[in-house]
């Protein structure tokens, strides 16, 4: 498995698929949810549509399930919160819809549910995972991406999926844990915003990627993504080394302690 140097922060990779096909895909894949998500959708927002998936849970009579749902708001969490309350959120702080194509899912993530720390630290995450079906045609874009993390990184995808962060939308300081590293494929940006900022041995490091460009890059690090002017999808793997895969993967990792993401940030110095 390709490593990062203490140093590095990611890796340039060549683009295998192109960008405005990808754009072309996403569209297609989420034609039919922007009329049930434009009630709730604010500045706020991180909105995933899966080109990929091999997870378990992830079936038919399994995605919608409270399991599966308390599962997903875990790992947006940050921890595994065990509590009953837990299974409150699916009430108050999560929706979803059913389509022929797919599904689709909102979670809420706030200072009163989340270890935010901060009431104006919030977001609404949007999540359409399609069926097998639906996806069946994308199977050669699929495989092109991943045969590349294959053959140059030695690594594997578990999901593939477009994000997008509509204008005024940033994700915040965090990093990630249980994954080798994170395929970002930019379809779409303002050209000027850096793609991510990372906090490396002490630095503070932009990663000044734009339209077309392909990189690796070191999520275990501290990392952001600063509010940008215009909308910014990408199309993201989350790759892990076959040989060590870990699958209590989170893509916010806050861990069992009473610190909140606003004590962390502190720490961090950031």
């Amino acid at each position: 498995m390709k490593e990062f140097e203490q140093w590095r922060i990611c890796h340039k990779l060549k683009t295998v698929v192109d960008v405005n096909l990808l754009k072309q895909i996403y569209n297609d894949l989420m034609a039919e949810c922007w009329a049930d998500m434009q009630g709730i959708l604010d500045s706020k927002a991180y909105i995933h549509c899966y080109l990929y998936y091999d997870l378990k849970g992830w079936t038919p009579d399994r995605i919608l399930s409270k399991f599966t749902l308390r599962k997903i708001y875990n790992g947006i969490k940050g921890y595994n919160d065990s509590s009953e309350a837990t299974y409150d959120a699916l009430e108050k702080y999560i929706k979803t819809w059913t389509y022929d194509t797919g599904w689709m899912m909102w979670f809420y993530g706030g200072e009163e549910n989340m270890k935010s720390g901060d009431p104006e630290s919030y977001q609404n995450i949007y999540k359409f995972i399609p069926n097998q079906k639906t996806l069946k045609k994308y199977e050669d874009v699929v495989n092109k991406i991943k045969e590349q993390i294959e053959d140059e990184l030695e690594g594997q995808i578990s999901t593939l999926m477009f994000t997008l962060l509509p204008p005024g939308s940033q994700l915040d300081w965090h990093k990630d844990s249980g994954l080798s590293g994170r395929l970002h494929i930019v379809i779409e940006n303002d050209g000027t915003t850096p793609s991510m900022i990372f906090k490396n041995n002490g630095k503070i490091i932009p990663l000044p990627a734009v339209q077309g460009d392909t990189y690796f890059a070191n999520i275990n690090v501290p990392h952001c993504v600063p509010r940008s002017y215009a909308p910014r999808l990408h199309l993201v793997g989350c790759v892990y080394d076959p040989k060590i895969q870990d699958d209590d993967t989170r893509h916010q990792e806050i861990g069992e302690s009473e610190q909140t993401w606003a004590d962390w940030k502190k720490d961090l110095g950031v």
